[in-house]
């Protein structure tokens, strides 16, 4: 069973996939210019990895460290790339991705305390 503080980090990483998957959708449904382009393959990319991220802390896997950190730095990179955009979508989605990046922050350096309590 998994922890409050397990659930409650799957819980924004839906929230950020569900923001990413909003974004993304109206950005074509408005004619993605060609200057956005980098900007959807990087929500692409934070979508992927926030859904590994929660099944990798859902099964409690041995690498779950490293994908929490790669998934730290992608949505990092989307929550900047977001509000480069000045559409409200946009903006959402970057408050998203950064609260997403600071939630598994603060989850890893609670592992990493507890887990060094036993080293």
């Amino acid at each position: 069973m998994k922890t409050e503080t397990e659930n409650n980090v799957i819980q924004t990483l839906n929230k950020c996939i569900t923001a990413c998957e909003t974004c993304l959708t109206m950005s074509i449904q408005e004619g993605l210019p060609a200057s956005l382009r980098d900007s959807v393959n990087l929500q692409r990319d934070c979508i992927d990895i926030c859904a590994l991220t929660a099944r990798f802390i859902s099964r409690s896997s041995a690498n779950m460290r490293r994908i929490i950190k790669e998934c730290i730095e992608i949505c990092r990179k989307c929550a900047e790339e977001c509000y480069k955009q000045s559409q409200e979508h946009y903006q959402l989605c970057g408050d998203i991705c950064q609260e997403c990046y600071q939630t598994c922050e603060k989850y890893l350096q609670k592992e990493t305390a507890i887990n060094s309590k036993w080293l």
